[in-house]
């Protein structure tokens, strides 16, 4: 073998060790980086999940507190039905009361705790007229 063979031989295995090298520190960076990734994104599942877990038990608390709140107000309606019922079979004159369109959105508005200023003026001329004393509503219309 000539010098020439011997020198084209070594840098033949010099080139090679390089492609070698530089093959198994791209593949180690590409195995870096698919690894970066993987954890990237286990992070992010368990971060998900986390707040899926949370927000489930939120839910799960409001969900329960609306049910508490519709039995109790089952109750407490079941309850008013039952006076309502005993107070007008014990008040036979509590049949008569009527309520006029401003009547009754006045009642309505001073139960939702909104009542209007000068509530105790009516709105409308034919709310005066129902409501005034020489005019009651019992019977049909036309009828006394």
């Amino acid at each position: 073998m000539s010098l020439a063979e011997k020198l084209l031989a070594f840098i033949l295995f010099l080139t090679l060790c390089a492609g070698g090298g530089f093959w198994s520190g791209y593949r180690a960076a590409t195995n870096k980086h698919a690894a970066d990734q993987l954890k990237t994104v286990r992070d992010s599942i368990k971060r998900a999940i986390d707040q899926a877990q949370q927000i489930a038990a939120e839910d799960a608390e409001v969900l329960s507190g609306q049910e508490k709140n519709r039995i109790e107000r089952r109750t407490v309606f079941k309850t008013l039905e039952k006076e309502r019922i005993k107070y007008v079979e014990t008040h036979p004159d509590i049949r008569d009361c009527r309520l006029d369109d401003d009547g009754l959105r006045q009642w309505n508005d001073a139960n939702a705790g909104t009542l209007r200023a000068g509530v105790g003026q009516l709105e409308s001329a034919p709310a005066r007229l129902a409501t005034s004393p020489e005019r009651k509503l019992s019977g049909p219309v036309g009828k006394p």
